[in-house]
């Protein structure tokens, strides 16, 4: 029976940018369900499986991950930064995943997206787009 890869691929991230490296840029933490009185910058990351293939028996997945930056800097410098890390930290990984193996880790891109306004401050949010195509054990 075929398992989701959704969870192993969660804590991966997490375990990737739960790191000085990254905390310390984006202080307010790294978070898959971010608290209402967070800090800023912090990072937010959602995990989704797109489709499920398979050949000689094995199953592959496609799972995307996507990791927001939010951050009320005046410019888009901070958030930039955060993401630039987040990339480092990411791309072409190979993390180990419970009951499913890593066989490659993109970077599709980032985008910028429109300003928005959270409590009446101007915040900035810039998101980076990976592909983890994995093989279920």
């Amino acid at each position: 029976m075929p398992r989701s890869a959704l969870e192993p691929i969660g804590e991966a991230v997490y375990t990737a940018l739960n790191v000085s490296a990254f905390t310390t840029l984006a202080s307010g933490g790294v978070y898959d369900d971010p608290p209402q009185s967070v800090s800023y910058p912090f990072a937010w990351y959602t995990v989704r499986e797109d489709d499920t293939e398979g050949t000689f028996g094995q199953i592959f997945k496609r799972c995307r991950v996507r990791v927001h930056c939010f951050s009320q800097y005046a410019g888009n410098q901070e958030a930039q930064q955060v993401i630039n890390k987040a990339v480092d930290l990411i791309r072409g990984t190979t993390p180990s995943l419970t009951n499913h193996t890593a066989i490659q880790v993109l970077h599709e891109g980032s985008t910028s997206l429109p300003d928005e306004l959270i409590n009446g401050i101007k915040t900035k949010h810039i998101a980076a787009d990976f592909v983890y195509t994995v093989a279920e054990d």
